[in-house]
Parts: structure tokens; C-alpha cells; sequence
């Protein structure tokens, strides 16, 4: 079983559902209300739960249960009578802190509110377990360290700051990746606007065997969703990214400043439907930093010269794999409208391949749907939304959860076809 190591980005989930990326040898680190050092769990295994005394993180060893704290105890038949007025616990704050000094374990001190309850053994068996846990969760926080994974990195964005990631759910990012049949060996052009995370996504499951381009709006691209799956360099390789503008569509055969205009365009269309257009804080500081080192120290004419050449190669590259390898899926999650972008990139798609377009607003979508059906250019056009919902699953309790995110946005697929004339998009 692989162990923590001093230099691995790991994955901290607490039991309040706070879900965070941090390196093993971090000295401090904060997730919810409780902040600790990962130095305890250097050299345990992955998956392993720790319990946060003071500061410091401890295996967890003898864990109580509902069950076993209820031993003893009586229950009631409903909770009707049960009313919740802040009197029914007669231990207060103090007394607590004061038990936490003394050292008591989170049991005992769970043990000490059941008998200190007035209403406790009123409760039926059920809300006394619910009760207990609750209580566990509040006195004995604890963490477990995880390897990590897309499914967390796409739980984290959407816990954190889920407007970065366009509201992107893991069904969601799941069904892109099913649609688009992303495997390894395969060639995917993608153009995303989530901090990375569908790009993290394609390469785990290309795992450094095929080519992903990634097509950028912008010189700078900040991916940390990308750098929180701390991917090898095995993997991370058959990645290319490529600005709209520098594509030889656009660069060679028409004046650059067509591709200006599709995306000044889209973003006016994309204030109709009231998505996003601005570009990211995050985006703009990494910009303000790059101007900031620019000034610092001033780059020679040979390092100019060097980079652009660098860059020229580059660029040749992407161009010269993109006509001589058709693509076999295409991949839009971006903040502009994505009918622009789809009509500039079908060229670069092979025949009987998937084209895979995701919004969180429903009428981009609808757009794109009736203009790729008059293209002719692809069949088996579908739109859909996703539906998700958590349900919990205990002996004679089975549920679903009530609280679920409305929508997990909208997804629009199509299959290119083969045709004997050019399509006129």
C-alpha cells in the first residue's frame, strides 16, 4: 500500500464535507474552522483517518458509533413532543471547554451531553444516533488523506468557488468524458474555461498516450485545477495548447483580426444569455505578476528572440499534427458564447466523431443545436440537462437527501459525418 511522502500534494476531506488540496509537509493548514499540521501523516498510508488533537493529526484507532455510545440508553416512540428551545442541554459552554482541558475524549465528553439531556431519551433510536454523530463530528473533528483524483478536484471546485468551474458537477464531467469517448490513444482538441479541471480530466484518461490541444482565448492560461491532480510528466506531455488566433484557419488564410471578432462577437452574445464574460481574478493576477517580472528584469534581444522562435516552433507543431491528424472528439466548456468556436474548429474533426458542448444556461445551447443541424455536417444532434441527487443508505432509513443543486448544467452532443463538399459554416 503506497505511503505519504514529505513532497505529495494530497486531498484532505473532513467530516463536514470540506474538501481541500495541501502538500504533506506543510507545517500549517486550514480546512473549515480547524487548522493543523500534516507532519503525523507523513510515512501512513492513503485513506487513512486522523483525528485532530490539538493541532496535531492522530490515527484513528478505536472508533465509536452511534451504536455503541446507545448502549444503556432508552428511546422514545416519536419526537413530537420534542421541542428545540436551547434548554434541553445543561451543560454549557464552559463546562465543555473545561472537559476539553482536562483531556477527555470525544466520547466521553459526547457521553456527558446524552446524560446532561432532557430531552435525550424522548428522542426515537434513529434521532439519537443522528444526534451522537452530530455531536462526534463537533468534538472529534477528523480528516482523511486521499490520493488525488478528478472526482475530488471536481467536488472541490464546486464546494469552493463553483462559478471558476462554470458549475460543473462530477455527473456532468463525467458524461462529457463518456460522450466524447476520451480513452487513451486518442487525439482530443478541447477548449475550456474551468480553471483546468477538464484538462486534468482528458489527460488522467489519456494517461500519456494520444494528444490533447487545448485551444486558449488568452497568452496565459491558468490551470490550478490541473496542477492540484499533480499529474506526471508522463502524462502532462501529450498536452499542446494553441491560441484561436494562431490556428492556420485564421493566422494564414484570413486576417488576424477575424479571429478578434469572434470573440468580441461571442461575448455579446454571451451577455444576452447572461453568461460570464469577464476574465477570471485569478487570470489577472498571474497577468499582473508577469508584467510585474517583465519589469524587474528586462529580457535581452537573444532571450526575445529565443522565446519567439520557441514559440513560431510551437505553433508550426500544433498546426502541422491538426491537418495531418484529424481530431477525434472536440470538447467545449468556455465563458463565450461556443457557436463562434464550434464553427472554427469542425474542420479539424474527423468523420463519424463526437462533438461534446457544454453551458450552464440552456440557450447557447439551443443556438448551437440549430445551427449544427443546418451545417449538415453532423448527425444525432441531442440535448440534454443532468440530474443528480445523493441518497443515504442505512438500515430502514433509506432516503434521498433533500438538499440538491438544481441543475448541473446543460450538455449538447453531435456526431460528425463525412460529406462530399466542404461544410459552410
Amino acid at each position: 500500500m503506497a505511503c505519504i511522502s514529505s513532497q505529495d500534494i494530497v486531498f484532505l476531506r473532513s467530516d463536514r464535507g470540506f474538501v481541500r488540496t495541501a502538500r504533506a509537509n506543510e507545517k500549517k493548514v486550514a480546512l473549515g474552522k480547524t487548522s493543523f499540521s500534516l507532519e503525523g501523516a507523513i510515512g501512513k498510508p492513503y485513506g487513512t483517518t486522523f483525528e485532530i488533537d490539538r493541532s496535531r493529526l492522530v490515527p484513528t484507532v478505536n472508533e465509536s458509533s452511534s451504536s455503541t455510545l446507545l448502549e444503556g440508553f432508552e428511546s422514545g416512540i416519536d419526537n413530537k413532543d420534542i421541542y428545540d428551545d436551547g434548554q434541553a442541554q445543561r451543560l454549557n459552554r464552559d463546562e465543555i471547554t473545561a472537559l476539553k482541558q482536562e483531556g477527555a475524549s470525544a466520547k466521553e465528553i459526547v457521553e456527558q451531553l446524552m446524560e446532561n439531556s432532557s430531552t435525550f431519551k424522548e428522542r426515537t433510536e434513529y434521532s439519537q444516533a443522528k444526534y451522537i454523530k452530530r455531536k462526534l463530528i463537533r468534538h472529534r473533528p477528523r480528516v482523511t488523506i486521499v490520493r488525488p483524483s478528478t472526482r475530488l478536484v471536481c467536488e472541490m471546485c464546486w464546494t469552493r468557488s463553483p462559478s471558476k468551474s462554470l458549475y460543473m458537477r462530477v455527473d456532468t464531467l463525467a458524461q462529457m468524458l463518456t460522450i466524447a469517448n476520451v480513452h487513451s490513444g486518442c487525439n482530443v482538441m478541447l477548449v475550456e474555461s474551468c480553471q483546468g479541471l477538464l484538462t486534468g480530466a482528458v489527460l488522467e484518461r489519456l494517461g500519456g498516450c494520444g494528444r490533447l490541444i487545448q485551444i486558449t482565448h488568452n497568452e496565459i492560461v491558468v490551470r490550478p485545477a490541473l496542477d492540484a491532480l499533480h499529474l506526471s510528466d508522463d502524462v502532462r506531455k501529450v498536452l499542446m495548447d494553441i491560441q484561436l488566433k494562431e490556428l492556420d484557419k485564421f493566422g494564414g488564410k484570413l486576417e488576424a483580426g477575424v479571429t478578434v471578432d469572434v470573440i468580441k462577437g461571442s461575448n455579446e452574445t454571451c451577455e444576452e444569455h447572461c453568461i460570464e464574460g469577464v476574465r477570471d481574478e485569478k487570470a489577472r493576477e498571474v497577468d499582473d505578476q508577469e508584467i510585474l517580472g517583465r519589469k524587474r528584469r528586462k529580457l535581452t534581444f537573444e532571450e526575445k528572440a529565443a522565446k519567439r522562435k520557441a514559440r513560431t516552433e510551437h505553433i508550426e507543431t500544433v498546426n502541422r499534427i491538426l491537418m495531418e491528424q484529424k481530431m477525434d472528439s472536440l470538447i467545449v466548456a468556455s465563458k463565450y458564447h461556443p457557436w463562434p468556436i464550434v464553427s472554427s474548429l469542425l474542420d479539424y474533426i474527423a468523420p463519424s466523431r463526437q462533438i461534446v458542448i457544454y453551458s450552464q444556461h440552456q440557450e447557447p445551447l439551443v443556438e448551437c443545436y440549430s445551427n449544427l443541424r443546418s451545417t449538415g455536417c453532423v448527425v444525432n444532434w441531442k440535448l440534454s440537462d443532468t440530474w443528480f441527487r445523493h441518497y443515504q443508505v442505512l438500515p430502514q432509513r433509506t432516503h434521498p437527501m433533500v438538499n440538491m443543486s438544481a441543475t448541473g448544467g446543460y450538455i449538447l452532443s453531435a456526431t460528425t459525418v463525412a460529406s462530399s463538399q466542404a461544410c459552410s459554416v
